[in-house]
């Protein structure tokens, strides 16, 4: 194992991530705003110093009911949710899946 990235050859590698970001507007948090992401994906070193990265995510979207100031999520895209359900009587979670490809510099 290699850091966070097992390796699964001489230049593919395994991530997982796992990461819960509390999203505010201003400087203050009045309600839950968590946007919860499970990443898992492969990262191919293509040169010695570059590598191409993509996998896929499963994003969960934990919001307050009563509160109704939350600033805009998605302004350009609408991802395609698949999942809502009320945590309770005070939150509920959306969850839909996402990718990610790119570069990464070593």
């Amino acid at each position: 194992m290699d850091g966070t990235a097992p390796k699964l050859s001489r230049k593919l590698f395994l991530n997982l991530d796992l990461t819960a970001n509390q999203i505010v507007a201003g400087n203050s948090i009045e309600a839950v705003n968590l946007l919860n992401k499970i990443y898992v994906g492969f990262d191919y070193q293509a040169f010695r110093k570059m590598s191409l990265t993509f996998g896929a995510t499963l994003n969960g979207h934990i919001t307050k009911n009563s509160f109704d100031a939350y600033p805009p999520l998605f302004t350009d895209y609408q991802p395609d949710i698949f999942y809502t359900r009320d945590l309770g009587s005070n939150h509920n979670m959306k969850m839909w899946m996402g990718a990610k490809v790119g570069l990464r510099f070593l």
